[in-house]
């Protein structure tokens, strides 16, 4: 595995490990953007996005998500969200393991 691999799992395993992203808490949320921002190189953001809940989140259309992270290089944050609320088996083979 790649170091942002490693670093995503040990940060969904000690902090998230929600299988539904639509349940984290603004707590949970401001951990997965720390690793996020690093991760898929985002260096802008609103600060309303750190008080988002996970629910909010997951209720974004690409249009607003795009307003409040006006940097994200080629969707890739945005399509790592989606893969998060659409792919639950991810996160349910890493809290199983």
């Amino acid at each position: 595995m790649i170091d942002g691999t490693k670093f995503f799992l040990t940060i969904y395993m000690s902090y998230v490990c929600n299988l539904d992203p639509a349940e984290w808490t603004e707590v949970q949320i401001r951990h997965w953007l720390r690793w996020a921002m690093q991760e898929f190189k985002v260096d802008q953001m609103s600060d309303g996005m750190w008080n988002v809940t996970g629910e909010q989140l997951c209720q974004m259309t690409l249009q607003e998500f795009q307003n409040i992270v006006p940097s994200d290089p080629q969707n890739l944050l945005w399509t790592h969200i989606e893969l998060l609320r659409k792919c639950r088996i991810f996160g349910k083979l890493v809290c199983l393991s």
